[in-house]
């Protein structure tokens, strides 16, 4: 098969015969139940249509409330987009919430960079739910050349405002920011 070819003006060009070989194969019967699986899904999640139904609760470990997902469909439509201040009372899981909101959108692609903001008590919780309940894996770099390798990260504020993190930080494109704890942050 000959490979695609990107030029300069990031346009993909495919000759004709790359491109039939590759629909003969689309239109191929699945060659294992697995794949048959992963493409039933990947059809699924590209047909699902806005945010009226959220396409990730079945791919994580919670037993979400009902607010829980009305906040987080309400957060992801229009006209909030994805910008939002959760402000529930304590213990009414703003954490779950948020966790709903970053995982739709990292399946859906709207998301690829997500940075989470929290007092430094709280980091390893972050970490911790969120590899749990929603299979999602964020590094809490300690060294600041790190953060040149992170897509999805946790800092501390006091991480985050030191002279070299904050760089670091900054030297990059978040597609979401999560700041835990707002009202605890100082200039």
């Amino acid at each position: 098969m000959t490979a695609a070819v990107a030029p300069e003006n990031d346009f993909w060009t495919v000759d004709e015969r790359t491109l039939a070989e590759f629909t003969s194969r689309i239109e191929e019967p699945p060659s294992s139940l697995l794949w048959a699986a992963i493409r039933r899904e990947a059809e699924r999640i590209a047909l699902a249509p806005g945010f009226d139904r959220l396409i990730t609760l079945d791919a994580n470990t919670i037993k979400e409330l009902p607010h829980q997902i009305e906040v987080a469909r309400r957060v992801l439509r229009r006209p909030m987009g994805g910008r939002a201040i959760l402000a529930d009372e304590v213990g009414l899981g703003k954490t779950i919430e948020a966790g709903i909101i970053i995982k739709e959108l990292l399946v859906r692609g709207l998301a690829r960079r997500v940075l989470i903001l929290t007092p430094a008590s709280l980091v390893m919780q972050w970490q911790g739910e969120l590899e749990s309940k929603f299979f999602e894996r964020f590094a809490t770099p300690t060294d600041p050349k790190d953060w040149n390798h992170v897509t999805k990260g946790i800092a501390s504020y006091d991480r985050a405002r030191g002279r070299h993190h904050a760089r670091a930080i900054l030297r990059h494109r978040w597609d979401l920011v999560i700041i835990d704890e707002a009202h605890k942050v100082k200039n």
